[in-house]
């Protein structure tokens, strides 16, 4: 077509076109169109010595008037030196900010962490969650640009007033990578003000250790333990013998159990399951391996299943208060807790002159720097083989290595 049109409102409503074209209409402005029927309004201008098109808007919502207005006002911002095209995206952006909420950004930093499986585990997951609704939810439908240094305080203060200093640094490193995020989206366009509020960081209180028995003391409390029916009771008597953490112990599955090994009876602690996050050989000692064949046949996946199981009937791991509640109410020991016998076991080590670098890994530590590590990789499971099995003969002194009452019936 010849592109023949009236430069009025209504020859722009009527003009058609078989290809995309643009229009002029005089004074710089022009319409874009589209065989589809898509029309709109742009600024035809020099910005920095180029040609630029500037959008003006639809021509369902802008008339010709109202496009022609604006042309004249863009161009004398720009006779004016203003950056036309900077001010309309920052204008986008605030009011963007004006309706995104600290919550929305929370939501957002946690699909993101999800996505990166950065948690350990569901617990992690739901923690993190947990600080988010508890600890922040007065910030929650507050734009998250209107955040201060001061909003962070009223939420970290609190928390280490209460003597809950690990929930208060949890807290604050999940506030970081919140504003972190949001100041990659240009949603927040300052420093980030937990930063701002806690600059080196929280100060270290007092580190509170987990209680623990002395290590002359765990062979009677084994023995007395053996007399326990319940599966909590066989699992703590494992956790002892091994060294393990109680996650890594009621995570276990019998595929994870390796007692005709070639290198030995192991059990393998997926990674998943273990703090460092990697994959760990666990020694088994004798008496640790009877432990295992006395709970044979009560789960068909779970070495140590929960009595009481899931909606859908699943077997369920048993909690970390199943063993908490061993110790402390059926066991009525209250100065210990089951994490404390790793302390038992290590204090063992060093008064028997264990070297120190074998007792470590075998409470899966970390041994020296990042570059030692980089270069011994081995995880010196004959070394520790002895040490578990000389625990364990230590441990089973007053019980007696198989002094293991049977569970009750068996289910699968």
């Amino acid at each position: 077509m010849g592109n023949k049109y009236a430069k009025t409102q209504r020859g722009a409503e009527t003009v058609k076109v078989d290809k995309p074209v643009t229009l002029a209409f005089g004074g710089g402005l022009y319409l874009k169109c589209s065989p589809a029927g898509g029309k709109s309004w742009v600024v035809r201008a020099m910005v920095d010595g180029k040609r630029q098109n500037i959008g003006a808007g639809s021509l369902t919502e802008v008339t010709l008037e109202e496009a022609r207005a604006e042309a004249l006002r863009i161009k004398s911002a720009l006779r004016a030196g203003r950056d036309v095209v900077a001010e309309r995206q920052e204008a986008k952006a605030q009011a963007v900010r004006a309706v995104t909420t600290f919550h929305d950004c929370a939501m957002t930093t946690y699909e993101k962490q999800k996505a990166h499986k950065e948690w350990r585990s569901d617990k992690h997951e739901a923690n993190w969650l947990s600080n988010v609704r508890l600890h922040m939810a007065g910030i929650h439908k507050r734009p998250v640009a209107d955040v201060r240094s001061t909003d962070v305080q009223d939420i970290i203060e609190p928390l280490i007033a209460a003597g809950k200093r690990e929930t208060a640094r949890r807290c604050l490193s999940q506030l970081k990578l919140i504003f972190a995020d949001a100041i990659s989206a240009d949603l927040y366009t300052e420093n980030c003000p937990a930063s701002k509020a806690y600059p080196r960081g929280l100060v270290k209180g007092k580190a509170k250790h987990h209680a623990a028995m002395n290590w002359r003391d765990v062979p009677t409390f084994i023995t007395l333990l053996a007399g326990r029916k319940a599966m909590a009771a066989r699992c703590l008597q494992f956790v002892i013998l091994t060294g393990l953490r109680s996650n890594s112990a009621r995570s276990l599955c019998w595929q994870d159990i390796h007692l005709d090994h070639e290198e030995g009876p192991m059990a393998i602690v997926r990674a998943e399951n273990m703090k460092g996050g990697e994959e760990f050989r666990v020694p088994l000692s004798d008496a640790a391996a009877v432990i295992l064949e006395s709970v044979r046949g009560h789960g068909a996946e779970l070495v140590f299943p929960s009595p009481t199981r899931g909606k859908n009937g699943e077997q369920r791991p048993l909690s970390d208060m199943a063993l908490l509640v061993m110790v402390r109410d059926r066991m009525d020991v209250k100065d210990a807790v089951p994490h404390g016998f790793r302390t038992s076991l290590r204090t063992w080590c060093q008064d028997s002159g264990i070297e120190r670098e074998v007792a470590e890994m075998c409470l899966a530590h970390k041994i020296g720097s990042t570059v030692e590590q980089a270069y011994a990789r081995g995880d010196l499971l004959d070394r520790r083989r002895a040490v578990m099995e000389a625990w364990a003969d230590h441990c089973t002194d007053a019980a007696g290595k198989s002094n293991v009452v049977a569970l009750g019936s068996r289910r699968t």
